[in-house]
Formats: C-alpha cells, structure tokens, sequence
C-alpha cells in the first residue's frame, strides 16, 4: 500500500529543495544571456544574500560608522558610467560602497535615537512591498494593499487599546506625524471660529498658539513652520525634573484664543509620560486641541505593566 503521507512529504521536501537550490549564489548565476529569467532574478539573488550576511553579521560587527565623510565621498562621487552594467554588479557596488559607512542599527547593541531592529516576517514583507511596486494611495490603484492598511489600522487601534472610531493615518516618520497630525487641528481650531482653511487659506485667520513643554521635540516646531503658523506660535512651557510638562504653568496661561496643546507620551531623554487626563481637562475650559507626540511611548499601551502610563491618552490625538 502506498503511504499518502510519505509521499507528500517527499514532494514537499523536494520542492523546498528546489527552491533552495534556485536561490543559491553560485558562479553559474552569473549573466550568460542564456536564461533571461535568470539573467533578470540575479540581482535579487545577489541581493539576498547580501542582505543575510549583514544580519547574520550584526552582532559581530562595531556599531558606529567606521568610515569618514570625505572617504564616503569618494565612493559616491565617481560620475555616472557611459555605458550600463550587469544589475547584480549594480549591487555588489553598492554593497562594497557603504562598507564601513553603516551604523548597526539591526543590533541588539544599538541604542540610540528611536529606531533599530525590525522582526524577520516585516523585513520580507517590506521587500515583498516592493517588488510588488503598487500605489494604495486609493482602492482603485491597489485594492489588496488598500484594504490591507485598513485592517492594519484597526489592529493597532486594537492593541494600542485606542477608540474603534479614531481616524488613523500612516506616514513616513515623527516629522510627517506631527505635520499631519497639526493640519488636523489648525482645520478643526479655525473652523469653529468661521475660518474653513481649506478654502480660505491663513491670510486672515485668527493665530494659533501651540503651547508645549521646553522638552518637546524639534520636530513640533519644524511644523508650526511647514504648516504656515510660524515657530512664533510656539511657547515652551517649563517641565518637572522628570520631564513633565508643568500644567500649573499651563493653565495659568490659557485662554480661549485657538490654541493646540501639544503633550509627550515618552520624552526623548527622561522617558517622561505628561498627566494625559489633567491636560484633558484644562483643554477643555477653553476648546483647545490636544496633540500627544507618542513615538517614543505610545507602545506602552501594549503592555499590561505599563499600560497605566497611557491613561488618558486615548481622549487625544496622538503620532506614533
């Protein structure tokens, strides 16, 4: 009697053997111009393992760049060729010019700024992004994707412990939040007080305050100036030795101008959480708008040892 399973098996094992095989980087994968579908795949291939022998390298390698500006320069400035090359020498060139230039940030050793690390399933599916090469900007262009980030927002909304009806959006970085975030409020400020932005643009529009702890990120300011409201708008409020913000100092210096009141869910240096429901409340005395720069601490939310640090946060608009 024939095992089904046995053979099954077999088939599977074979077939990933396969797959193995045609993914491996050998001299034979060097173009000939005999196998164009081969000839194609080969600066992936190339790229592959250039991408595995970096990971598997992290933790033996020294963390900050070892090369200088000047050398980096060099690498770079060499003019564009007359004629093209082979793409997978398009890589290997590539690889051989950052040498050095990297900082590990992969690293279990890193540690600075807010970055670094990334789980193996996100790493393959950001290079799956790309080699799928679509624009989900609206269904139209991409429904799978589009639909995708919409499911990815409710499951953040999920574990971030967030309200089901919060709109989310995602950008590109801190930068991008807080200017997307304060577009939000300058609409919603304005136009309580009869002046649609939108339509009318700044010219004429009542000023906005933004009022912020002296710790807050540089990122709140660069944004007043994007946005059109100058870093005039910006008034730094002093923090507490542990680096909340002194709503004390605050309150007394609330009115009911438009003003957008920009808090910290983890502050970049002390780790500080502002009190989310006092701020909420003093808010609310005079129709301010509330801004939460949580990319540093918004994944607090998570967790259930340090969710507590997050309450509050949720009646907020937040970047993270």
């Amino acid at each position: 009697m024939i095992d089904e399973h046995r053979v099954i098996d077999e088939q599977r094992v074979a077939g990933e053997r396969r797959v193995i095989d045609e993914h491996e980087l050998t001299d034979e994968n060097s173009v000939t111009g005999e196998n164009s579908v081969t000839d194609e795949h080969n600066a992936l291939r190339r790229a592959l393992k250039h991408a595995i022998d970096h990971l598997d390298g992290l933790d033996a390698r020294q963390i900050p760049a070892s090369v200088g500006l000047t050398e980096l320069r060099q690498r770079f400035g060499t003019g564009l060729a007359e004629e093209g090359i082979a793409p997978e020498q398009v890589i290997d060139d590539l690889v051989a010019d950052v040498e050095g230039g990297l900082f590990m940030s992969g690293s279990s050793r890193f540690f600075a700024w807010a970055m670094g690390g990334v789980l193996s399933a996100s790493l393959a599916a950001d290079w799956l992004t790309s080699a799928w090469d679509q624009c989900p900007g609206i269904y139209a262009t991409s429904p799978a994707l589009a639909v995708m980030e919409e499911a990815t927002g409710e499951w953040l909304k999920d574990v971030l412990c967030l309200p089901k009806h919060a709109s989310f959006a995602f950008v590109t970085g801190c930068q991008a939040a807080h200017v997307t975030a304060l577009a939000a409020a300058r609409q919603k400020l304005l136009g309580d007080r009869g002046h649609d932005v939108g339509t009318l643009g700044l010219s004429g529009a009542p000023r906005i305050t933004i009022r912020t702890g002296e710790l807050c990120h540089e990122t709140v300011a660069r944004a007043a100036r994007l946005l059109g409201l100058g870093t005039n708008a910006v008034v730094a409020h002093p923090c507490h030795e542990n680096g909340k913000l002194d709503l004390d100092h605050v309150e007394r210096s609330l009115d009911d101008s438009p003003t957008i009141l920009v808090l910290q869910a983890g502050e970049f240096n002390t780790g500080a959480y502002d009190d989310f429901h006092r701020a909420r409340e003093l808010a609310d005395k005079v129709g301010a708008w509330v801004h939460v720069d949580g990319a540093l601490g918004l994944w607090a939310a998570a967790s259930d040892k340090y969710r507590h640090l997050m309450d509050g946060c949720e009646l907020m608009g937040i970047n993270g």
